[in-house]
């Protein structure tokens, strides 16, 4: 598929999408071919009960008898048959499965702290304009620690350039820790931890450096807790004793 017959792909998808509709309708990529030349078969199916295992199937037989390599590139749907109105047979409660083990972990975790992942992308459509360097970088991460003025013992920047496109910063102290990676056009990532007396700080940095970064905008923000005895819940959700209500 030459890239000015892109819309062939997005009329197959719509085709499953719109008219197809219900499961286990499916829209396939296709390629055929050798080391030197391949094409790609464009597949929009309304599917049958096995119609992914019998394409399997058939494509094998078919590498066998044309000589040429036959792999799927991409499969969207065919995952289950549609059955309108359908009632389960049996219906299942937490009462319904052993808690023991569960519950064993979820008493057993301790949250200690917060690990919060941020990533920034550049404003403008295209990477090749974002208006930073290593300095730029350095200059907003100073500016962004010096607001966890209360936390002791911060070390100072560690910068790793010259590994990439980007730069790599880091820092840390004795109750947490800071990375900041820059992939060298219009793209940063924040990695942070820190024991939980230091969430709302935490939480701040990222306001403080993108201030100093006008040109990016935050896309994505994970944040998770941290601690020993597998932590799934955070300090607060769990403090005074709170039982689990599946228990």
């Amino acid at each position: 598929i030459d890239k000015r017959d892109e819309w062939l792909k997005n009329c197959l998808k719509l085709f499953k999408s719109k008219v197809f509709v219900d499961e286990p309708a499916s829209y396939n990529e296709i390629s055929i071919g050798n080391l030197n030349d391949s094409f790609t078969l464009l597949l929009s199916t309304k599917g049958g009960e096995h119609f992914l295992q019998d394409m399997t199937s058939a494509m094998v037989d078919l590498e066998e008898e044309i000589g040429l390599k036959i792999d799927v590139v991409l499969s969207y749907g065919g995952l289950w048959r549609f059955q309108e109105d359908f009632v389960p047979t049996q219906h299942f409660v937490p009462d319904d499965f052993n808690q023991v083990s569960s519950l064993k972990q979820w008493n057993s975790q301790i949250p200690l702290g917060h690990q919060i992942i941020t990533q920034l992308e550049s404003k403008e459509k295209s990477e090749s304009v974002h208006n930073l360097s290593p300095g730029i970088i350095k200059r907003a991460l100073k500016t962004a620690i010096s607001q966890l003025s209360d936390i002791k013992d911060l070390t100072d920047v560690e910068e790793h350039i010259g590994i990439g496109d980007g730069c790599l910063l880091l820092t840390c102290w004795s109750e947490g820790s800071l990375a900041v990676l820059w992939n060298g056009r219009g793209h940063v990532d924040l990695n942070i931890f820190g024991f939980n007396a230091h969430y709302d700080k935490l939480m701040s940095f990222e306001k403080v450096f993108i201030t100093e970064l006008k040109t990016l905008e935050t896309v994505l923000r994970d944040v998770q807790p941290r601690g020993i005895g597998k932590v799934v819940s955070y300090a607060k959700d769990i403090q005074g004793g709170v039982e689990a209500h599946w228990s």
